[in-house]
Formats: structure tokens, C-alpha cells, sequence
């Protein structure tokens, strides 16, 4: 990255010159798979790239949502002057800060992949205690949040908020006012939080010697510097109570620029946002779209590889009968006209109308990363964040770059209200198998969405079929083998393995007349797997 880039996205950070980064806060963290490398007994071994994970994304964050409350732990990364740095983060009810560790990032990355000074206290309280009439500002609190002096405020509208911001080191871009503005009516509070150089209690991590702890240590200094600009510099844990789960990037559009939010949340139901996840079917509507043109193109290849064959045949054939002394091998010479003359006539022969494959390119990470996670999976995570202690909870993750015109406040839905509501749509095979991480909590949804008239609907839930392993399926199954669309009862044929019934004996027999090779194929597997009589 140039080091001229000084940026944080979705965090607003204005200097005292008026050097202007983004606005907003990040929910990331960056979950990307690290690499897999293969081992000469045939075993895998994950090797964490925390390059990627934690240095590379310049907004991490990790939600706690459960019974209104809400628990962010935000990280940033930004290069450039650290008098030039700060954050405006907008929450919808009083909060509290405190210092947070990157443990937590670590651990769930690998489980997946003028001068700025200190805030004077005592002049920014004493303006609430001496203002005059209703303060354009409450300032509820300062304090020392490890490398951070962060602010509390509650202000009464936005001209009041930018004489703050403008007073203490900040500023706000031209025109944005209205952004926060919005914010200010629906009543949220805002934390105003900035690197405190001239202060060396900003740099406990560091030891500083009786000699020099009046200055800012130049190696302290450093120190957070490099913590900033690789995204590891210790995160802020804001909690504060909400009726929806939440992010608020909107404010995050002041900044001009994209900005990539990746999302872990921690929650008693699998939560997603909305905007995120059609976003993704979307993306994923393209990868199958030019999945269809690369099979096509293999299919054309195929085909003139024949040909390419056929023609070469032809002309050995006419070349033996054109050149004297060739021996036929007894053969007549009408013989080798007949066998060019259908040589000739041979053509690739047409796939069948409904070939019965599943998308091969479609995963359930394609749509949603859903997964139940207990206190002693992520034990860092638990012990960073106590509320994850003593139940399970579900964790998902969803990435998304966002342009400026794109970003609103995120409002996460249940999951599976989401996924069921996919189901239909040409991605709908990847939903049903988002849908089965949940278990057999899935099933009701899946066996509701087989009952329907459209027919996709019903290949995609039967494809989520597979996977589940249910009693409560084996009665629909004995429907679906029989179904009108092939590629339903393909999906059938496949989920009776983990659902056996003697029960599917009888329509699994009688698919021995399917006109579709491939579900004449699975039935006989499914057939001679099948348990012996008692068992």
C-alpha cells in the first residue's frame, strides 16, 4: 500500500490540517481461508496466513449480539501520521469503551481465515460545566483507552458536533454534515476516539524508564505506529444496547471511498444481512452463469476433438486406398468404402435434454459461512469477550466491498429466513446447503420448500436433502422418488443413503425403468447398499 494512502476505512479520522481519511467504524474481520499444503503421507496441514487476515484488511471487527445488547470489538489499520488519525463511531445508545485485545481476531481468523494530543480533560469537561443554556455537546466521558483517548459524546445537531470535532482536531468533510446529522435525530451518541502521542500512558505496552516517562518515548511511538499501519494495534471493545443487531457504516460514505467489511457475529440465532447476502447471490448467479459458458466450451472441444479424429481416420483410410501395393488385409475395396461412408456420417452425439448434474461450482460459503460454535471451540474469544461464556452460539461471516452510494447501517435478519427465502432461485442450491449446517433444524424448511409447485424450488430443497440425516424425512422421500422432475428425484435417490427405510425398496426397484441412466445408476447403489432384512 503507498505510504501516501492514509486511510481507515469507514472510521472518520481528520487531522488539525484538515487531512481527511473516511468516516465510520469497520466491522471486519477478514475470514479468508489460509493456504493448504499437501504432505507426502496424503494428509492436510492448514497454515494460517495472517497476512492476509489481519494485516491486509483495514477494518476488522467481531460482534456479540444477544438479548439487546450488543459488544463491538473494533480494530483498525491506518498509515500515515499519527497526529492525523482518529475515529467518529456512531452507536444508537449510550455506550461504554473499553480496551479490547487481537487475540480474539487470531483466534477466529485461523478457525475460518496542529498536533494531536491527548484530549485536555479537564477544558473539554469544563465546557459542559461552564457552557451556557443546553451544552450543542454532552460530553459524557473521557478516558484513556490503552493507545487511545476516546470521548463520549451526545450532541443536539450537527453544526454543534462539527464546532466540537473542529476544537478538539477533527474535521468534518465538506458537505457531510447531513450523514451525521441523521444519526443525531434518531437520537445515537457518537465516541470520538484518537491516538494520544504526547501522552506515554497511550504506550503501557511498551516499558518506559523513570528518565524519559515526561516525553513521548520515540520507541513507544514507533511501536504503535507499526501496530497501526499492520492492523494490530490493540482494538476498542464498545458495548451498548440495541433492539437489532447492527453496524454503522453509513457514516462510512463521508470518506468518498470503497471499503471492504468483513463481519464475524457471534449470536444466539445465525443472523445476516440482507444487502450483504443478495449481494452475494448475485455474485454467485454470474460464477454459475460463466460456469454454463466454460461446460459449453469443454462440449465444443469435445466435439471437434471427434471430428478432428474422424477426419483424420478418413484420410488414413482414403490415403491406403489411393496408395498401390496396399494390402487390405483381405479386405474388398467396397468393405473400406461402406466403413468411410460411415465414418462420414458419424456426429458427436447430443447431450441428454436433462443431464441431472448439480451446479459443481456452488458451496454453502458461496451464499453464508454458518456454523454452532461452544465456549470451549474459541477459548481466547470467550475469554476476551465474557458473554461468550457458558452457552453456544452461532457464528457466520459475511464480506462485501462496498461503494460509497452502496453504504447504509447493516441490520442483520435470521439466516434461515433468509436462505429458505433463496430457495427458488437458480442459487437456491447453494442455500439449501447453507441451510444444513443448521442441522435438522433445517428440515421443516427444506421439506416445506419440496412441497411446492415451483419446480426449482423443489430441486434445490431436495438437493439440501442430502446431507441431513432425519427421521422425520423418510415419509416425504418415498414422495419425492416419485416425483415428475427428474433431477428431484435424483436428489431423492441420494438422500435415502443416510435416511435408510426398507420402506424405499419398492420405488428404488421400480426406478430400474427411469429413462435417466444416471438415477438407474444411484438407485441400484442405493438398492445393494441397502441394510440386510432385521438390521
Amino acid at each position: 500500500m503507498r505510504s501516501e494512502a492514509r486511510h481507515c476505512h469507514g472510521c472518520k479520522f481528520m487531522g488539525p490540517r484538515g487531512g481527511l481519511g473516511e468516516w465510520g467504524i469497520l466491522f471486519v474481520v477478514v475470514a479468508r481461508l489460509g493456504t493448504l499444503s499437501a504432505l507426502g503421507d496424503g494428509c492436510f496441514v492448514f497454515r494460517w496466513n495472517k497476512g492476509v487476515d489481519i494485516n491486509e484488511p483495514t477494518q476488522k471487527a467481531i460482534i456479540v449480539y444477544d438479548a439487546g445488547r450488543e459488544d463491538l470489538l473494533l480494530q483498525v489499520k491506518y498509515e500515515g501520521p499519527l497526529e492525523e488519525f482518529g475515529w467518529l463511531i456512531p452507536v444508537p445508545s449510550l455506550p461504554t469503551v473499553e480496551k479490547g485485545s487481537m487475540q480474539a481476531f487470531y483466534e477466529l481468523s485461523q478457525l475460518t481465515q496542529g498536533q494531536l494530543g491527548g484530549f485536555d480533560r479537564a477544558s473539554i469537561l469544563g465546557e459542559v460545566a461552564h457552557g451556557l443554556g443546553e451544552e450543542p455537546v454532552k460530553v459524557i466521558e473521557v478516558k484513556t483507552v490503552g493507545a487511545y483517548e476516546a470521548a463520549v459524546l451526545a450532541p443536539h445537531d450537527a453544526g454543534g458536533l462539527e464546532r466540537w470535532l473542529k476544537a478538539h482536531g477533527y474535521s468534518i468533510p465538506e458537505g457531510k454534515a447531513g450523514i451525521i446529522d441523521e444519526y443525531i435525530r434518531n437520537g445515537w451518541y457518537f465516541i470520538a476516539a484518537k491516538i494520544s502521542p504526547d501522552k506515554p500512558a497511550a504506550f503501557h505496552s511498551v516499558s518506559i524508564t523513570a528518565t524519559n516517562a515526561t516525553e513521548p518515548p520515540v520507541k513507544a511511538r514507533r511501536q504503535t505506529q507499526k501496530q497501526l499501519s499492520s492492523g494490530e494495534l490493540h482494538p476498542l471493545l464498545i458495548s451498548f444496547d440495541s433492539p437489532q443487531c447492527i453496524y454503522p457504516l453509513r457514516i462510512s460514505a463521508a470518506g468518498g471511498k470503497l471499503s471492504e467489511v468483513s463481519l464475524y457475529v457471534l449470536s444466539a440465532e445465525a443472523l445476516l444481512d440482507k444487502f450483504i447476502f443478495d449481494k452475494s447471490v448475485e455474485n454467485l448467479h454470474q460464477r454459475q452463469a460463466e460456469g454454463d459458458r466454460t461446460a459449453k466450451e469443454r462440449e465444443k472441444m469435445g466435439r471437434r476433438s471427434l471430428q478432428n479424429m474422424q477426419s483424420l481416420q478418413l484420410a488414413s483410410m482414403m490415403y491406403s486406398l489411393a496408395s498401390p501395393g496396399v494390402n487390405l488385409r483381405g479386405r474388398s475395396r467396397d468393405w473400406w468404402l461402406e466403413d468411410i461412408e460411415t465414418i462420414g456420417k458419424e456426429t458427436w452425439p447430443d447431450a441428454p435434454p436433462d443431464s441431472l448434474d448439480q451446479h459443481s461450482y456452488t458451496s454453502p460459503y458461496d451464499l453464508a459461512q454458518c456454523r454452532q460454535v461452544t465456549p470451549q471451540k474459541i477459548p481466547q474469544s470467550a475469554n476476551d469477550l465474557l458473554r461468550l461464556k457458558g452457552k453456544n452460539w452461532y457464528l457466520t461471516k459475511q464480506v462485501w466491498t462496498f461503494r460509497p452510494e452502496e453504504m447504509h447501517d447493516l441490520e442483520f435478519q435470521p439466516a434461515p429466513l433468509l436462505l429458505a427465502a433463496a430457495l427458488p432461485d437458480p442459487a437456491g442450491d447453494a442455500a439449501a446447503a447453507a441451510l444444513t449446517s443448521f442441522g435438522t433444524n433445517a428440515s421443516p424448511i427444506l421439506l416445506a420448500a419440496c412441497q411446492s409447485t415451483n419446480a426449482l424450488q423443489r430441486i434445490n430443497a431436495s438437493f439440501g436433502l442430502q446431507t441431513l440425516q432425519d427421521p422425520p424425512l423418510i415419509e416425504p422421500l418415498l414422495t419425492l422418488l416419485k416425483d415428475d422432475v427428474p433431477k428431484v428425484r435424483f436428489n431423492a435417490v441420494m438422500a435415502t443413503a443416510a435416511n435408510w427405510d426398507p420402506r424405499f425398496i419398492e420405488p428404488l426397484m421400480a426406478l430400474f425403468r427411469d429413462p435417466h441412466p444416471l438415477i438407474r445408476r444411484r438407485r441400484g447403489c442405493r438398492v445393494d447398499l441397502a441394510p440386510p432384512p432385521g438390521q
